[in-house]
Order: structure tokens, then sequence, then C-alpha cells
């Protein structure tokens, strides 16, 4: 198992190796499921970015990666689907650890 070091406060120090154990256990236990929280709001906002541009292109990213955009697209569209791959990729990112997280 990995090993972190980390400099404790003197008030941590000076309790006893069990108390002092359960409050980092503790504390990592929250701040674990704090970051879960913050992933799965930032995994839901990316979602939403995604599903507009679905909604605007009238079909997922991969099949526009498969046909290609139109000859005649814009380049509003271009900057779109630039965007598109951002929040694609983003929500794949937070995915993926909310995973790690979860498993």
């Amino acid at each position: 198992m990995p090993q972190v070091v980390i400099d404790l406060p003197s008030s941590l120090v000076d309790l006893p190796e069990t108390e002092r154990d359960a409050l980092l256990r503790a504390g990592l236990f929250e701040a674990v499921n704090a970051r879960i929280r913050d992933l799965q709001h930032e995994l839901a906002d990316a979602l939403q970015q995604v599903a507009r541009f679905e909604q605007k292109f009238g079909c997922s990213l991969a099949q526009l990666e498969a046909a290609g955009l139109p000859a005649d697209a814009s380049p509003a569209d271009h900057d779109a689907y630039l965007d598109w791959v951002y929040w694609q990729t983003v929500a794949d990112e937070k995915a993926k650890l909310l995973a790690a997280l979860n498993a």
C-alpha cells in the first residue's frame, strides 16, 4: 500500500496514536466524500453541456466524428465542435475519477 508522509500540527502529534489515527481516517473519509460530491456536480454540468451539443447537432459526438462536419459548416459550427470535444473530455475524466473513488 502506498504511504504518504504529512506534517501534522502539534495538537495532533500530542494525541494518543489511536485517537490521532481515528481523526486522520475520519478526515480522509470526509474529504473523499466531499470530492465525490464535487465530481458528481462537475460531471452533471459537463453532461448537460454535452447534451446541449447533441441537441444542436442532432447526433452524438461519435456519430458526428464518424460522418464529419458538413462541408458547408460555419466557423461557429467548428467552434461548437471543439467546445463539444472539450466537454466530452471533461465528462469522461470526471466519470473515470468517480469510478476510481467509488471502487
